[in-house]
């Protein structure tokens, strides 16, 4: 069976080599889909590239964010951070143009500062790095990175584990519901022929005419529109169905979701319909479990 992951996931390494010390922190969160924020020194050539392709295969759903912060060792005099100047006076033209532009619009900035424009890519470079250096602190970044990678997924495996726990335990509830639902349909099929006796006396005390034929038709008609067999059945199919997924594993998110959905529609049928008040109590702690499970399931890949 393949173990199902939160969205929800952390993990942090540090490493060093003989130029540079590094620390690395993974992190992810709720997401309708995957989206992968990386943030590592672009001086490092294809460093991202090869560090989102392989977040792509070991996470299917979720905000992922990749953050790699990279310090020169102090001792090391051979190593330093440059500036391209031409890049430079080419971010600053662009950023007056920018501004005087604003201003043109009655739009005004707030202040650059030197720390955001040491962001930008290509301003900051590593000049006295041999290709010999700069490769092996590519690898050694890169391998450094595997326990990450395990930290993190150790960590959405032990939150995803809890919420199955968790979302089974109330699919245990929701049966459990389902099936004093179905003890009470007796009661409530003698409750709904009280009233309509009832109803039926009035009508004919009121009235001169009478086809029994035509009430016998009305009467089975109510009880066919409020029959709520079909939606306690499909009910049933769903938490099969939920179980099945949650023992399949993998990213079964979206699918729970889908059948969130599915439950929540039975749930509220069956309380339009119950005209029965233990039957209608018993529909809305259903909707209280569904909406409890949803909320679960919003944290599975």
């Amino acid at each position: 069976m393949t173990l199902v992951q939160s969205m929800t996931g952390f993990g942090a390494i540090i490493g060093e080599n003989q130029t540079h010390s590094w620390a690395a922190e993974l992190r992810s969160v709720n997401g309708k889909g995957l989206d992968i924020k990386i943030r590592v020194p672009d001086w490092i050539d294809g460093l991202e590239s090869v560090v989102r392709t392989r977040l792509k295969q070991l996470i299917k759903r979720g905000n992922v964010t990749l953050t790699i912060k990279l310090q020169s060792d102090e001792n090391d005099q051979t190593v330093s951070l440059s500036l391209d100047q031409g890049i430079l006076i080419k971010t600053l033209d662009n950023i007056a143009k920018i501004e005087q532009h604003g201003m043109d619009q009655g739009v005004s900035f707030a202040p650059s500062k030197a720390t955001d424009l040491l962001m930008i890519k290509g301003i900051t470079g590593n000049k006295t790095l041999s290709q010999e250096q700069l490769d092996t602190l590519y690898t050694e970044i890169l391998a450094s990175l595997d326990p990450l990678y395990e930290a993190f997924i150790a960590s959405r495996l032990s939150e995803g584990t809890q919420l199955l726990h968790l979302v089974g335990s109330q699919l245990d509830a929701l049966k459990t519901e389902l099936e004093k639902a179905k003890a009470l349909l007796g009661a409530r099929d003698d409750h709904m022929r009280g009233l309509l006796k009832t109803q039926s006396a009035k009508i004919l005390d009121n009235t001169t005419q009478f086809d029994a034929q035509r009430m016998a038709q009305e009467v089975a008609l109510i009880f066919v529109k409020s029959d709520v067999t079909e939606e306690l059945d499909r009910l049933a199919i769903h938490i099969q169905a939920a179980s099945d997924l949650m023992k399949a594993g993998g990213a079964v998110g979206r699918r729970m979701e889908f059948l969130m959905q599915e439950f929540n529609r039975e749930a509220n049928t069956l309380c339009a319909k119950a005209q029965f008040s233990e039957l209608t109590s018993i529909g809305l702690e259903m909707k209280v479990i569904i909406d409890q499970m949803r909320e679960q399931i919003q944290n599975l890949e």
